[in-house]
């Protein structure tokens, strides 16, 4: 019998409710960031809502990320970005490059709190933007999410560094 390829090293994504509730209900397929890696392509997602909520709501998978300027971006994404057009310049203001996280189907989980994370994983950090999770943080949230993006939960790569 073959081992399972490593689980490429999933990643915490923080993401407003507004637009978590789009991602979730599928009217939202594309994440956009003023600093994100080539890197995150390809792997798990886990989206964590920020407040009021403070959840992990949902899995996704980053299916490609494309690097562009703001323009080329707001015109490729404009659609399915769930943003309107002077919120998305305002937050792209000054900057010459952004990127947009294409995601791939999402599977809604129960919340599953702030509180209880930091019970179960003491000194848990949800990152302003993402950030990659460690094995014990993914192994906490059971095998739901992995399910979710097809994949087993027998084990990940190393951690990522940035």
């Amino acid at each position: 019998m073959n081992a399972a390829p490593p689980l490429p090293t999933p990643v915490l994504l923080s993401v407003r409710p507004a637009f978590s509730v789009q991602i979730l209900n599928g009217t939202k397929t594309v994440e956009f960031r003023r600093r994100a890696s080539t890197r995150l392509e390809g792997r798990p997602a886990v989206l964590y809502e920020t407040g009021p909520t403070f959840a992990i709501v949902g899995i996704t998978s980053v299916h490609r990320v494309v690097v562009g300027t703001p323009q080329s971006l707001w015109s490729t994404y404009q659609a399915v970005g769930g943003i309107q057009a002077p919120a998305f310049h305002q937050y792209f203001k000054g900057v010459e490059k952004g990127f947009a996280l294409e995601l791939g189907p999402v599977t809604p989980l129960a919340p599953i709190e702030l509180k209880t994370l930091r019970e179960l994983l003491p000194g848990f950090v949800v990152p302003q933007s993402y950030r990659f999770l460690l094995e014990q943080e993914w192994a906490c949230l059971g095998p739901t999410p992995a399910a979710a993006v097809g994949l087993s939960l027998i084990h990940i790569s190393e951690p990522t560094r940035l």
